[in-house]
Formats: C-alpha cells, sequence, structure tokens
C-alpha cells in the first residue's frame, strides 16, 4: 500500500478519468472503447475466448462492495476455479481482484476467462444482475489494442482504458 499522498493522487486521477469518461466522444477523447463489438474487413481473426472485467472505484468502498458482491453471485452460478494463465484456459475461471489500476484499467476491477462457447449466457446473466457497475467483454484474438479498444462491448457506462500496457503484442497499430 502506498502512502495518503499517493492513494489520495490516485483517487484524484480516478474521479478525473470518471468524468472525463462522461464527455462525448466527439470531443476527442479517444481513449473511450467502443460501445459496440465490431469487425473489419482488414481482420479476420476469431475470438478464441472472451474476458469480462467488472469496474469499480478502488478505494471507494460502496463501489468495490458491489463489484465483490457480484463476482461472488458470479462464482457462486459458473463456479469459483482460479484461471492458470492469460488465455487459453479449459473452462471458465476468475482472475484475482485488481484492487488498483493494472494493465489497461484505470481503476479496480475482477475479471473472468470466459469460452465462446458460454458467452452469449455469461453475457445475459451478468447484464441483468450488475446494478450500476460498468463492464467490458473483450475478445481475445491475438490482437490485444483492437480487443480491448475496437472490438470491445462494454454493458454500462464506458470506461476510459490506458492503451500503453497493451503495446507490447507488436500487433496492432
Amino acid at each position: 500500500r502506498g502512502d495518503a499522498s499517493t492513494e489520495h493522487t490516485t483517487y484524484i486521477m480516478v474521479r478525473l478519468t470518471l468524468v472525463l469518461a462522461t464527455l462525448p466522444l466527439s470531443q476527442g477523447h479517444g481513449l473511450v472503447a467502443s460501445t459496440v463489438a465490431r469487425s473489419t474487413e482488414d481482420d479476420q481473426s476469431p475470438a478464441r475466448s472472451y474476458h469480462l472485467h467488472v469496474q469499480f472505484v478502488a478505494g471507494a468502498t460502496a463501489s468495490t462492495d458491489r463489484a465483490l458482491r457480484l463476482r461472488r453471485a458470479y462464482a457462486a452460478r459458473w463456479g469459483n476455479k482460479t484461471c492458470t494463465g492469460l488465455f487459453d484456459q479449459p473452462g471458465l475461471c476468475l482472475y484475482p481482484v485488481d484492487h488498483a489500476p493494472n494493465g489497461p484499467f484505470i481503476a479496480g476491477n475482477w475479471a473472468a476467462y470466459v469460452p465462446t462457447e458460454t458467452y452469449e449466457a455469461v453475457l445475459a446473466w451478468i447484464t441483468r444482475r450488475r446494478g450500476d457497475l460498468s463492464i467490458i467483454f473483450h475478445p481475445n484474438s491475438g490482437h490485444v489494442v483492437h480487443d480491448h479498444f475496437r472490438y470491445a462491448t462494454w454493458v454500462g457506462r464506458p470506461w476510459p482504458l490506458n492503451v500503453e500496457p497493451l503495446l507490447w503484442s507488436g500487433k496492432d497499430p
């Protein structure tokens, strides 16, 4: 855990980012992911699987509690198996909770691996139970930047994402 100054700075950054997320995309805030999954003619990579990420404001008790309550309900319905890697899991599984920004996510989130054959059922189930939480579903096609920014589907209000941690793949422009 950081000191009080670091925690305060993180809190302010998350609050500012959430304010920016409420602005229309036409105002040039290009780090807000697309709200509609779509394919393009130049990329025919199939989705091998999906990840879902339930966003919450790290350090905000109410937001965190709602997200963790949904995670417990998800685990009760879909299983509580821990994922052993990022991709190509044998079935549904959960990743450890990130209580602070990590990867492209600017706030806390919990994530799950979803095989393609259960995607529709999981999407329908969690959509009806999310309350006011925002969730990003993204495919795992091997194009990590496009998977998060171009092909992602948001349930709820889209949150901004940080592209820099995803540039390691080298597959996307």
